[in-house]
């Protein structure tokens, strides 16, 4: 269902702990300053593959234990998909038309999805910077306000998979992403102004089979949108982060 970010959540925003990243975010961008565009991104992956490195053995292993592991869908747990989209990745016009003419809101979500793998816009998370800034974002308050299965940053687009905990709504962490991320990339490239749709589409997990498929769908988009051969290859992604490259 497509949904408008709500009001921001009490709680700090994400900051990065001491450690956290052995390559700053100036020294990735320098590494990527030619990656403009969406068909340039995948022309710095094995610059960025070689600075970013594996993941620790500690996170690697987690998301590698949780991958195999089924939530129990016919008790209280809430798996849900969301998507959210950079703001010149879908024209305006063409958006609202696609609001105004197909009122069902699965296929109204299946062609926004297939219009903005078209490489739309700017595309600023090619630059390998932009992309480590969202994908630190979502791993944040991994564990501590929802559980990642499974995510993707994409050119102009962020696709990821969780399970919800209790006390914190959607809407707020869809928001604090957003707002966060959107001031350290402005910060970064030393820019104003928006950067990301106010909208977001979310779904939910209906069963394991759904699981699964959810999953392949998010950790293969940059395969199935031409950007690299092999899942692993996409740095910015939970496949990447379990195969500890």
């Amino acid at each position: 269902m497509v949904r408008w970010d709500r009001a921001p959540p009490s709680a700090h925003s994400p900051q990065r702990s001491e450690g956290e990243n052995e390559v700053s975010d100036r020294s990735l961008i320098r590494a990527s300053s030619a990656a403009t565009n969406c068909d340039d991104s995948g022309k710095v992956l094995s610059h960025v593959n070689a600075m970013l490195g594996p993941m620790n053995e500690e996170a690697a292993h987690k998301f590698s234990h949780r991958r195999g592991f089924l939530p129990h869908f016919d008790g209280d747990a809430v798996v849900q998909t969301i998507t959210f989209r950079l703001a010149d990745s879908l024209p305006r016009d063409l958006y609202e038309a696609l609001l105004n003419v197909v009122a069902d809101h699965h296929q109204r979500n299946e062609r926004i999805e297939a219009m903005i793998d078209k490489g739309r816009g700017a595309c600023l998370l090619a630059e390998p910077a932009n992309a480590a800034i969202v994908q630190n974002t979502i791993r944040y308050f991994d564990e501590s306000r929802y559980r990642l299965i499974a995510w993707v940053v994409m050119p102009n687009h962020v696709h990821v998979m969780m399970e919800q905990m209790s006390g914190f709504r959607l809407g707020d962490i869809v928001h604090s992403w957003k707002r966060f991320s959107a001031t350290r990339i402005n910060n970064l490239r030393s820019t104003k102004g928006p950067i990301w749709a106010p909208d977001y589409v979310d779904r939910f997990i209906r069963d394991s089979d759904h699981y699964e498929r959810a999953i392949a769908y998010i950790e293969n988009n940059p395969v199935k949108a031409g950007l690299v051969g092999n899942p692993e290859d996409w740095s910015y992604s939970s496949f990447f982060a379990r195969s500890g490259r």
